[in-house]
């Protein structure tokens, strides 16, 4: 595994894209809501507290909501380079006539993924806990962890969007066309669809397409202000239980895993 992982490290330490997007995201994670402080500070009729984005334990939930979005566009975009780059330059095809089995290779990109979530878990949980001691008075131990396994939910959640835009690159192999098909899917498509089906059909299945299911494990806090309205109306709740999401996400992730794993196994290098 530390092999696999060293051989990632050495292709792109140097890599300007690479460190552009992580730095972008070592940045905006802990300072996005502190922008937002100032935005939120001069809004009318909020729809809770402006303590609540920043103090214990509340500020799990909005931390985690912006590392949603930050994940989803650097970490998933990230991934996309990092294979499609190598599919464009021939480095995929040169590894594996150098000597490493496309099982290897296929690990050193898994093992990248898995390190990469923990790196971003880390960030939320130091930013979070910073963010928080800052704005709450009185705080403690107990009030700090008291945050539903946020940070088991984050892990996963880096795994479903970064495994996800593994599966499109080796499926896709084009950066524009992978970078294209995975930003109209996350931003666009499965939304479309959802809120398709819950006006033709309104059903509880709307909530498990895959990406809703992984976004669901570090929802939109405002949402759960409006889900009991939502609830009463359709007669089931729009939010996946944490239980829930945390399962289903599980899956998915061995899904895009044994697919991402089948496409490369498959096809010509």
């Amino acid at each position: 595994m530390l092999k696999l992982l060293s051989l990632e490290y050495k292709k792109f330490r140097k890599n300007s894209v690479v460190s552009v997007l992580a730095l972008f995201y070592i940045i905006l994670t802990p300072t996005l809501i502190l922008v937002a402080k100032e935005i939120f500070k001069s809004a009318q009729g909020m729809p809770v507290p402006l303590a609540n984005f920043f103090e214990f334990p509340t500020v799990w939930d909005y931390m985690g909501y912006i590392g949603n979005w930050l994940t989803s566009f650097f970490l998933g975009f990230m991934v996309i380079y990092m294979i499609t780059s190598e599919v464009a330059s021939k480095t995929m095809r040169q590894s594996i006539i150098n000597g490493l089995s496309r099982k290897e290779y296929f690990l050193g990109k898994l093992y990248t993924i898995i390190a990469m979530s923990a790196a971003a878990t880390l960030i939320y949980a130091i930013s979070t806990v910073l963010v928080g001691m800052w704005h709450t008075d009185g705080y403690d131990f107990e009030l700090i962890v008291d945050n539903n396994w946020a940070m088991s939910r984050f892990f996963l959640m880096c795994m479903g969007y970064m495994t996800f835009a593994m599966l499109i690159s080796l499926t896709m192999r084009r950066s524009g066309l992978a970078i294209f098909f995975y930003l109209v899917y996350v931003m666009i498509l499965e939304v479309v669809i959802r809120y398709t089906q819950v006006w033709l059909w309104p059903h509880e299945s709307m909530k498990w397409w895959p990406l809703n299911i992984i976004e669901d494990l570090m929802p939109n806090p405002f949402l759960k202000t409006g889900d009991t309205f939502l609830s009463d109306e359709y007669g089931f709740s729009m939010l996946m239980s944490y239980n829930w999401a945390i399962i289903g996400s599980i899956i998915y992730i061995l899904v895009f895993i044994g697919f991402s794993w089948r496409s490369l196994n498959k096809r010509d290098i």
